[in-house]
């Protein structure tokens, strides 16, 4: 990676937090792949690195909760839906009742 950035093939960019032309969400997001899923698994081959990032991205958008979402999934935002049997979601919509 050094010798790639030595020799002007990649730049090096620093997300930085609440700038809106920054990728600092996705970079969340990478973070949160890379450490808490391949880290932990044997890449030893691109076919499993792929079906590894696909569960991955597959379990984060349909059953992970994220707090800037209100405690909801990315897929229950996009789709605008979200399941009769959350609890979460119950009470935080007990709330602002």
């Amino acid at each position: 990676m050094d010798k790639l950035l030595e020799d002007g093939a990649l730049e090096r960019v620093v997300a930085q937090v609440d700038v809106t032309f920054s990728n600092s969400l996705i970079e969340s997001c990478w973070r949160g792949l890379k450490n808490f899923w391949l880290h932990l698994n044997v890449l030893d081959t691109e076919a499993s690195v792929r079906r590894l990032v696909a569960f991955y991205v597959q379990q984060y958008n349909e059953l992970m909760p994220n707090s800037a979402l209100d405690f909801r999934t990315p897929d229950e935002v996009y789709f605008r839906t979200c399941p009769a049997s959350s609890r979460m979601h119950d009470a935080r919509h007990a709330k602002l009742a």
